[in-house]
């Protein structure tokens, strides 16, 4: 576990990165992709910080994005 401050992360290797993106940042992405909504900025945030961590951030996020639309149909 990285070191924090004052509760705040010091570094990028932190679960608000590694996994706040990639459980939900990332697959809401996927989620637009799949209803054709553009959605830029989440798209450029994504593709950043997945940049900036050396890290595949959206690895995986096309099967929950699936899950959660075809969850969200049976509405």
């Amino acid at each position: 576990m990285p070191s924090t401050t004052n509760g705040q992360p010091t570094t990028l290797d932190h679960r608000f990165l590694t996994d706040d993106v990639t459980c939900g940042l990332a697959v809401l992405e996927q989620l637009a992709r799949h209803l054709a909504v553009p959605v830029p900025l989440t798209t450029a945030r994504v593709t950043a910080l997945s940049a900036a961590t050396a890290t595949d951030l959206r690895a995986g996020t096309d099967v929950r994005a699936k899950a959660l639309l075809a969850a969200v149909q049976q509405i």
